[in-house]
């Protein structure tokens, strides 16, 4: 279940490459390591990539000359093969 949006809470997209496939979802939260949460817990593709790492080596990092853009990678649970992540934060 989603949290209530907060009046500072920003839009989070997550856009999942993965063998072929694009996976596309959005979050409400106030950071990205909300978002990221939530995504983790939604597992919206459907077929388990997730997790995105948490962990203060691995967080996304921000993807060069870009404002707001994120990137990442990820293996996914059935088969171990990886998977690519863009997070994208928008105003509300």
């Amino acid at each position: 279940m989603r949290p209530t949006p907060k009046e500072d809470d920003k839009t989070w997209t997550f856009i999942v490459d993965y063998e072929g496939g694009t996976y596309k979802s959005q979050f409400t939260a106030l950071s990205i390591l909300d978002a990221i949460q939530q995504y983790n817990c939604a597992d919206p593709s459907g077929i388990g990539l997730v997790p995105i790492s948490m962990f203060k080596n691995d967080l996304p990092v921000p993807v060069n000359g870009m404002v707001s853009v994120w990137a990442t990678s990820g293996f996914a649970k059935e088969n171990d093969n990886s998977f690519h992540v863009t997070i994208v934060k928008t105003e509300r």
